[in-house]
């Protein structure tokens, strides 16, 4: 959800819940990856996000 909330535009709201992610799984790099990605803004968040979607598709 936190990403989701994130690829909105609600960076506060995405934050918050990829932190309770982290929480209740703190094992899980991906999440730490988004939640680094998400300091970067809305804009940086949607254009790394877009680049790993074309690379799943490609592969």
């Amino acid at each position: 959800m936190g990403v989701l909330f994130c690829l909105m535009g609600d960076m506060k709201r995405g934050i918050r819940c990829l932190l309770r992610a982290l929480i209740l799984n703190p094992y899980n790099v991906r999440t730490y990856f988004y939640l680094a990605l998400s300091f970067g803004g809305v804009n940086l968040f949607k254009k790394i996000r877009k680049l790993i979607e074309i690379r799943k598709l490609r592969s």
